[in-house]
């Protein structure tokens, strides 16, 4: 686990070298596997050489980081806790994930950082970064969050089949759970249901 921490100028929309330290950062080569686990913090500007950031209380924001090309993150996280401090915005995330390996290695992707106030972005901030891929993979690959994949047994219980095998029928059940039907094509063409119970 890597620690990545952001300081994000306000006024530039830049990420920044830390609170007292207005240089451009220099953000980490992305690893494929790499849990990052990020602090988050938004500096405003003061004018003050010997102290050029002041910084901005994130009580009700919340914060998106997305990795991956405009429109098809590759990796994601909108959990992230505010600290005690009241001024650092705390999470992981996680670059294990099939759409990070399917990356080319050595390729460029766009970091982002999106700063939300309910469901509005007030703040958004990209860098290009480098991608890297693991020689040794060592875990197996996570789907992105708030993607799931069914396996068959749960894709057979949710969904009725578009074209079912030759004599299936089908198990329909009510609300209470206390009459079912089963659904079927007879021989002769006809579509047929018959109360079980």
């Amino acid at each position: 686990m890597a620690l990545l921490a952001l300081y994000n100028d306000v006024s530039l929309l830049d990420f920044v070298q830390g609170l007292r330290d207005p240089d451009p950062a220099v953000l980490p080569t992305l690893k494929q596997e790499d849990i990052l686990h990020i602090e988050y913090q938004a500096l405003k500007p003061t004018q003050n050489p010997l102290a050029p950031y002041s910084l901005v209380a994130l009580t009700g924001y919340s914060l998106t980081i997305s990795v991956g090309p405009v429109g098809a993150p590759v990796a994601q996280q909108s959990s992230f806790t505010l600290a005690a401090d009241g001024y650092t915005l705390v999470g992981s995330l996680s670059l294990n994930t099939a759409g990070f390996s399917a990356l080319t290695d050595g390729s460029s992707t766009l970091f982002e950082a999106t700063l939300m106030q309910g469901s509005t972005a007030v703040m958004r901030t990209q860098r290009t970064l480098t991608v890297r891929k693991s020689v040794y993979v060592a875990a197996a690959l996570v789907p992105i969050a708030g993607d799931t994949a069914l396996g068959r047994f749960e894709a057979d219980r949710l969904y009725l089949r578009k074209d079912g095998a030759n004599g299936e029928a089908w198990l329909s059940r009510s609300a209470d759970g206390t009459k079912s039907n089963i659904l079927y094509t007879h021989d002769d063409g006809s579509f047929r249901i018959e109360p079980i119970t």
